[in-house]
């Protein structure tokens, strides 16, 4: 893992911006090819995690940083995350012929409602064409969600649902609302619903600490399984990982992860 970059100059209501502020600022492009360089010969690095919040603010900064990387770092693969409205064709070709291989987007949710209440500015159409940008790009896609956010009903989990079940993300993660403090959604959070936990050990996103009016815990457990049975159990989704295989070593690999991913869903 890699840190390139920090600050995101963007004001979801999700995130505490007190510590790493909303000014945008990176390291020096030659500083991180160094840093790479060293990471691959002294300890055999080729594949990187650039864990930025948002990696493509400065466009400028991102197409010299992959002109250095494709020509001084050949055969290095690297992963990063992006908003779906900073995802240009140009940019997807250069990021790939970089070593790209894998852009996260934090989508959030499949209703607009619930992306205008997170103050996303996105629109759900913006983030289907990114990801369908993103793959004709030969780039695999990630889409992280938020479930149980304020005025989260079952009717915008229903609309994420639908929306899961269209997009042609490879893969996908969803994380229960923590009202952080710091953040825009906490100073607020108790008009919007109830807080059921104040343990701090509970506010890693893996756990249910609030629960918005109208939904109970088991509403919002229940929400969680579905999410995933409607992206990991779609037929078209199925079968384009089988083909992707390429060794019986990694299709019994791939055999325990579902096995593992059945028993998550039956519990």
């Amino acid at each position: 893992m890699v840190i390139t970059s920090r600050g995101c100059p963007h004001g979801c209501t999700f995130c505490d911006r007190t510590v790493l502020g909303r000014r945008y600022r990176q390291h020096g492009v030659p500083y991180i090819i160094e840093l790479m360089k060293r990471l691959r010969t002294d300890y055999g690095v080729k594949h990187f995690d650039i864990e930025d919040e948002n990696m493509g603010v400065n466009a400028r900064w991102l197409h010299d940083l992959c002109d250095r990387l494709a020509g001084e770092l050949p055969g290095s693969t690297w992963a990063c995350s992006m908003r779906a409205d900073q995802v240009t064709d140009e940019k997807l070709k250069q990021m790939r012929a970089a070593g790209c291989r894998n852009i996260t987007f934090g989508i959030e949710s499949g209703s607009q409602r619930m992306l205008d209440s997170y103050k996303k500015n996105l629109k759900v159409e913006t983030i289907r064409s990114a990801v369908e940008l993103v793959r004709k790009n030969k780039i695999e896609t990630s889409g992280s969600f938020i479930l149980g956010g304020a005025g989260e009903t079952e009717d915008t989990i229903n609309e994420s649902v639908r929306f899961l079940r269209k997009i042609d993300l490879d893969y996908f993660y969803v994380w229960y609302l923590a009202p952080m403090p710091g953040s825009e959604v906490a100073k607020d959070i108790h008009r919007h619903g109830r807080i059921i936990s104040e343990n701090w050990d509970d506010y890693s996103a893996q756990q249910i600490v609030f629960l918005p009016r109208g939904l109970s815990e088991s509403d919002l457990r229940n929400a969680y399984t579905r999410y995933y049975r409607a992206f990991y159990l779609r037929p078209s989704y199925i079968a384009r990982k089988l083909r992707s295989l390429s060794s019986i070593n990694e299709l019994a690999y791939t055999a325990r992860l579902a096995a593992k991913f059945i028993r998550m869903l039956l519990t």
